[in-house]
């Protein structure tokens, strides 16, 4: 009788832990990131300094998701530069913005 309760309790114990890391996974995954576009359609780049640059960047979804992983602060947006492969990401809302050959702007949502 006894092995069975301490079968019970690990099992019970992994149940949780199994439930804390689905819950933190879909908080995770909550995160949406949405392109800055002007009133015109005119797709928008920060132009405020950024808190970090990434290079070898191979796309946008590279760069939103290494914003999701990489940064100790929150991340709340992130500039793709597709011909240089740089991803700049921003710890704060930037304030400027403005019409950049090559470069979009995407900022995140909860």
């Amino acid at each position: 009788m006894k092995y069975n309760m301490h079968y019970l309790i690990a099992f019970g114990v992994f149940y949780v832990l199994e439930m804390v890391v689905i819950i933190s996974w879909a908080y995770e995954q909550s995160h949406e990131f949405h392109s800055m576009k002007s009133d015109n359609g005119e797709v928008l780049c920060t132009v405020s300094p950024p808190n970090k640059t990434l290079s070898a960047v191979r796309s946008r979804i590279e760069c939103a998701l290494s914003c999701s992983a990489d940064c100790a602060s929150p991340c709340h947006t992130v500039n793709f530069w597709k011909k240089a492969k740089l991803c700049q990401q921003f710890y704060y809302l930037p304030s400027s913005y403005e019409a950049k050959q090559d470069c979009v702007s995407y900022q995140v949502t909860l």
